[in-house]
């Protein structure tokens, strides 16, 4: 079954405006500090445990913490990868380049991120020793 040209664009549009505003919203959450509001209000921000943090057991929470962050970072790039792959393979030449090269480079952003994630939990469990 073919898929009319106007439909594909709308999927397009709609997945790229969804992706858009997931992005702006990880954008949002990453510029303000964390407020724990879904665990309780016990939870302190990841600024607050940085500059609190004096004990190993201190740094290596914030370790675990920074591990998840590039969890979640990796799994949106194994996400956005697949998604460059089913653009890739759509009928429309143009929107399958410039989607699926779109889906890449956001793929590799975030690959780096969670890169940047580990290292900075490998730096706080260097922590832990001194």
């Amino acid at each position: 079954m073919k898929t009319h040209p106007k439909t594909l664009k709308l999927i397009a549009t709609a997945s790229f405006l969804g992706i858009s505003l997931a992005l702006s919203s990880c954008a949002e959450r990453a510029a303000r500090p964390e407020r724990g509001h879904h665990r309780g209000p016990a939870i302190m921000s990841l600024e607050q445990a940085v500059k609190q943090a004096t004990t190993p057991a201190d740094h290596e929470r914030i370790a675990a913490r920074y591990e998840r962050k590039a969890d979640k970072l990796l799994n949106s790039a194994r996400y956005h990868e697949r998604l460059a792959e089913t653009y890739a393979r759509t009928d429309n030449p143009k929107m399958a380049a410039d989607s699926a090269r779109h889906c890449r480079a956001i793929a590799q952003r975030l690959k780096e991120a969670a890169e940047e994630m580990k290292a900075l939990a490998k730096m706080h469990r260097e922590m832990k020793g001194q």
